[in-house]
């Protein structure tokens, strides 16, 4: 469940039991797979929720995955008036 629309989403590709959702808010919300209630099969809560600077929609995530040429990792996001 979602505080509003999911407009994009990522996986974390160091990490494949975190997903983040790009809210029409402009929030993203993250969610950890291993957090699903037993027999349940949907994700019913985010673990975090991070406020970006901007009120417009989420739309665009893309995961930067750790490698032997980009030491660091992270989450680009786009919206329509921002990126960052």
């Amino acid at each position: 469940e979602c505080a509003s629309q999911v407009w994009s989403c990522a996986w974390n590709l160091d990490d494949p039991n975190l997903l983040y959702a790009g809210l029409n808010s402009g929030r993203v919300q993250v969610f950890d797979r291993r957090q699903v209630t037993p027999g349940e099969t949907t994700l019913s809560s985010s673990v975090e929720t991070l406020s970006l600077s901007t009120s417009s929609p989420i739309v665009s995530l893309q995961y930067i995955q750790k490698n032997s040429s980009f030491q660091l990792s992270g989450l680009i996001v786009g919206s329509n008036d921002k990126t960052g």
